[in-house]
């Protein structure tokens, strides 16, 4: 698989490397979304700085989109901190926060490191 997931004490973060397909991509979200862990998880941090292939079409984006607005009606607490270079990526980063605003209370935040994400992630949890 081209991801790795860890946990974490408040949260996961999935990493992605190589080549990105869209049964890649559901398959990571099953995978924590079927956690029990889910259910009270703080925050989600998926690195994309490795991959160096994506296959992933606007309408896997809104699929992904659709698919994290209803695990919302399970957690709908999650910080979801993405950490994207590629432009193709952040692209398709920014179309699938602008669908799950319109559906849920996620916080979503697009970073270029994952040490931003992180900061921003201890920031915003001080707070909650």
């Amino acid at each position: 698989m081209p991801f790795d997931t860890n946990w974490e004490k408040q949260g996961v973060y999935h990493q992605f490397s190589g080549q990105l397909t869209n049964r890649d991509r559901k398959y990571a979200m099953h995978e924590v979304m079927g956690d029990e862990r889910f259910d009270t998880m703080k925050y989600w941090i998926i690195d994309t700085l490795e991959i160096k292939e994506c296959t992933l079409e606007k309408g896997d984006v809104v699929d992904a989109a659709a698919f994290n607005i209803g695990a919302a009606y399970q957690n709908n607490n999650i910080l979801m901190a993405f950490a994207a270079t590629n432009t193709d990526h952040r692209d398709n980063i920014l179309h699938f926060m602008k669908i799950l605003k319109s559906g849920c209370n996620w916080k979503v935040r697009l970073f270029d490191d994952i040490e931003s994400a992180r900061q921003w992630i201890t920031e915003t949890l001080k707070y909650t």
